[in-house]
């Protein structure tokens, strides 16, 4: 996990699931792949959005669009997620 791109890992999740992922499901790996280099960190998953704001948006040529995507539950996502790594 500490050599993990959340960006990367973001993107390819979208595109697993084929849906609409909320941006701070991004910002929370970020912070996991963060915690996981410095477990003393004190920093939450809200300290990485201007982070997730600098890279592009359609990294790996998956377009990121606002809708038309069945929203799923955050939880849902991350536990699938986490499990296929």
């Amino acid at each position: 996990m500490r050599q993990k791109d959340g960006a990367v890992l973001f993107d390819l999740l979208e595109k697993e699931r084929g849906v609409w992922t909320d941006s701070c499901v991004e910002d929370q790996i970020r912070c996991v792949i963060s915690f996981a280099n410095d477990p003393s960190s004190n920093k939450q998953w809200f300290d990485f959005k201007d982070e997730r704001k600098k890279y592009p948006s359609n990294f790996l040529g998956i377009q990121k669009i606002d809708h038309g995507f069945v929203h799923e539950a955050k939880i849902s996502v991350l536990t699938i997620f986490f499990n296929h790594l």
